[in-house]
Order: C-alpha cells, then structure tokens, then sequence
C-alpha cells in the first residue's frame, strides 16, 4: 500500500513538473514575441548624410514592421500650423549641398525636390505637406522615385526604381532650433545659424509617420546637414 501512495505522489510530482515546464516555455516565447522597441525598430531606419542612402533605408525599413517615434504630419504642438501656400517660402529655394556632391534642390514655387549623386543616381520628390513650427523651422514632406543604379550610357537593364517618403527638417538662416516638437524635448542647436539648412528623416510606413528624431539629433551634432548654397 505504501509503495502504491508512492507510486501516486511520483505521477503527481512528474504531472506538475511537466505543466511548470510548459508554462516556462510559454512564458519565454510570448517576451520573445513582444514588439520591438523603438529603439529597436528605429535602428534600421537611421538616416545618413546622403538623401539616397536614406531613400534606400526607407525601401527597406517599410517592409519592417516597427514603431516609428511620431508623425511629421500629425503637428503634436499646438504652435505647429500646416503651411496651406509653400511658395511663400520660395526664399528658401535652391540648391543644397552636403559636401560637394550630393545636392538637393528644393523648390517651394512648383512644391518639388530633387537630387543627385555623382555615380548618377536621381531622385525627382513632390511636396505632400509643409508644416511650421513656433521656432520658425519648417517640416517639408516629400514622396517620389529614387532611381539608382543608372548607367550614363542610358543601359536600363541594371537601373532599379524605389518609391520612397522623406520629410526635410529646415531651419532657415538666423532661425535656431530650440525644440524637437515631437517630444517636446529641448535640444541644443550647434549648426551654423548664418545658413539656411536642412536634415533628413524617414518614415517606416510609407509616409504616414517620420522618425524626427534622427533629424533634430543632426542638428545638435552638426553633422549630415544640407546647407543652402549662395551662388
């Protein structure tokens, strides 16, 4: 008899073994499965000092299914206002570079952008909002074709199109950033204020959200900024 209630304890230690078991692994797969970060998400779509490789990370990043920080579009401030007539802005059309090559040119009359890099790859962007914000820097969103891989001797075959969303973070000559107005978090503007200039963000969801927080980041660093030239 004493052998049988010990028989019964050893089937009901195993049984509860093996439910603590399966309830760890459980455990352990849906953390695994939790959403990334934004920290984690946004990692892949950091922008660099070239409108093109930002073009080519925005391809890719829309395929992920990451969080983005918050919207360009969305104006969280209530200071923020949606330009309704860009070409009041024309003064700051032109011709921007980082370094010599690539250039960006903006234009607020025809509400265009366009770009190009010395192997050849072309970038042709239309205006899709414009916002201003209280400190005076504008939020140009653009959507358009980033064609690279182009051969100079008009061979297609190796040229490849991606439809891409950017959003430009300007601050106009004497205008200082003083805020990320996504968070609302003070930043410290160590670019050249005598410039009109811009930074790049991305978006990881085709345009309806902007990671600003790359472009506001560029501002404090003073590094990966367009600088408006003066011909």
């Amino acid at each position: 008899m004493r052998h049988q209630h010990q028989r019964t304890g050893w089937i009901i230690s195993a049984i509860t073994a093996g439910v603590l078991l399966a309830i760890t692994i459980i455990a352990v797969i849906l953390v695994n499965m939790r959403p990334g970060t934004p920290n984690q998400d946004n990692r892949v779509a950091q922008s660099s000092s070239s409108v093109f490789t930002s073009s080519r990370q925005s391809k890719a990043t829309n395929n992920q299914a990451g969080e983005s920080t918050s919207t360009a579009q969305s104006a969280p401030d209530a200071g923020t206002k949606t330009v309704s007539d860009p070409s009041k802005y024309d003064y700051l059309s032109g011709i921007y570079e980082n370094g010599a090559i690539p250039t960006i040119s903006l234009d607020f009359g025809n509400q265009t952008s366009s770009g190009v890099t010395a192997s050849g790859d072309v970038a042709d962007y239309s205006f899709t909002k414009v916002l201003r914000h209280p400190d005076g820097t504008l939020v140009v969103n653009v959507s358009g074709s980033f064609k690279y891989n182009v051969d100079p001797n008009n061979n297609s075959s190796s040229e490849q199109t991606a439809y891409v969303q950017l959003s430009f973070l300007i601050a106009p000559q004497g205008v200082t950033v003083t805020k990320n107005w996504q968070t609302g978090s003070s930043i410290t503007d160590n670019s050249d204020t005598d410039s009109t200039r811009f930074a790049i963000a991305n978006s990881n969801d085709g345009g309806k959200t902007f990671n600003m927080s790359t472009a506001y980041d560029n501002f404090e660093s003073n590094q990966n900024l367009y600088t408006l030239q003066q011909y």
